[in-house]
């Protein structure tokens, strides 16, 4: 495993953000503006992409050649086998199935970007029509997290503590977006979002490690966070960790079956 790879990615992705979404924060405390402004929509959006900014850079270090079509080309290769597209909507359903059956999906959403007022609901065919928008919102992080960091460390570890390690580094990550009034962090809590962090880290690890796509990763978390203008999911510890237990033991069966069809995947 190159260290010095994995270093160089994780100090300019973190840097990158911090810088970014440590800005917003001195700016809503100094009253300069407040998030949702034009201003902090971009420099929070620059922050978001920072592991997929710092990941092409990466590559980039490791093979001269690499270009950012190749790059753009990973990062959308929908052209991917039925039975993945088939997995990930399978995950989609156990992400927001549970929390419908035991009623942990809210009436409202929370007042995001500087609103004042919950609101209600989106329609679903709209939240749909806007998962290809989450790229730059969220999905685009998998051509870091998944695409990069986790095959690094899979190079030196098993498929387990390599997802637990990646998925911890993803939630210190999004730590700053919680001081951020008007962010989705901000309107959770910490132990919420980590229980959603390792469930989901292992479903989007088990989506590359057996289709080795970046894209179904994107596809998996701009749909997660999109739908979710339709079905809020509520921060009760008991529903969201009964979610994440199931995508980690269905995570589990998926990458047993496959190391047993097929011996090897590195």
């Amino acid at each position: 495993m190159k260290t010095g790879s994995i270093a160089r990615y994780l100090l300019g992705t973190f840097l990158l953000s911090y810088v970014m979404w440590g800005f917003v924060f001195l700016a809503q405390e100094m009253d300069w503006f407040q998030y949702g402004t034009p201003i902090s929509v971009v420099l929070v959006t620059i922050g978001a992409n920072s592991p997929a900014i710092s990941a092409y850079f990466a590559f980039k270090k490791q093979n001269e050649d690499f270009t950012l079509k190749k790059y753009m080309l990973d990062a959308f290769m929908i052209k991917q086998k039925p039975i993945y597209y088939a997995l990930v909507i399978l995950f989609i359903a156990i992400f927001f199935g549970i929390p419908a059956v035991m009623g942990g999906v809210a009436g409202q959403l929370e007042p995001f970007s500087g609103g004042t007022e919950a609101t209600t609901p989106m329609p679903i065919w709209l939240t749909v029509i806007a998962i290809p928008f989450f790229f730059f919102l969220g999905g685009s992080e998998e051509l870091g997290w998944r695409h990069f960091l986790q095959p690094m460390l899979k190079r030196k570890m098993r498929f387990i503590p390599t997802t637990v390690v990646t998925a911890c580094i993803w939630y210190v990550w999004h730590l700053p977006l919680f001081l951020i009034t008007g962010t989705s962090q901000n309107s959770s809590d910490l132990l919420s979002f980590a229980i959603y962090i390792i469930g989901a880290a292992f479903a989007t690890a088990t989506i590359h490690y057996i289709s080795k796509s970046a894209w179904l990763c994107i596809l998996f978390h701009c749909a997660t966070n999109a739908l979710q203008g339709s079905w809020p999911l509520t921060d009760d510890y008991i529903i969201k960790t009964i979610t994440s237990v199931l995508l980690i033991a269905l995570s589990l069966a998926v990458v047993f079956l496959n190391d047993r069809r097929l011996p090897s995947t590195d």
